[in-house]
């Protein structure tokens, strides 16, 4: 199991629909530019996979891009629990997660 030092990746992209690609990239780099290390599928790749790349790679979250839009599923991995967040509110749930920029 990776620990937070070992991660490759903070944040791993599963674009479900491939209709949502470009949503799922404006945001990727939104959370690049906030220091965040992000990866996503360069081609359409199954589901599945991109889950099981987003193990291996140690995200501690993954973010779905599907059929729920403009609502974007976010998994986090390691206590196996999802919710679904608006796309305009992401950013401020993501900071909160990893309690980056809390000021309480």
């Amino acid at each position: 199991k990776a620990i937070a030092s070992d991660r490759k990746i903070d944040i791993y992209v599963v674009i479900a629909k491939e209709e949502r690609r470009a949503d799922a990239l404006a945001q990727i780099q939104q959370l690049r530019d906030r220091g965040y290390r992000v990866d996503y599928p360069m081609t359409p790749t199954k589901v599945g996979r991109q889950f099981q790349a987003a193990e291996e790679a140690g995200a501690a979250l993954a973010l779905l891009y599907g059929d729920e839009w403009p609502q974007v599923k976010v998994k986090n991995l390691p206590a196996r629990e999802e919710s679904l967040i608006d796309h305009g509110a992401l950013l401020d749930s993501v900071a909160k997660f990893f309690n980056v920029g809390s000021s309480a």
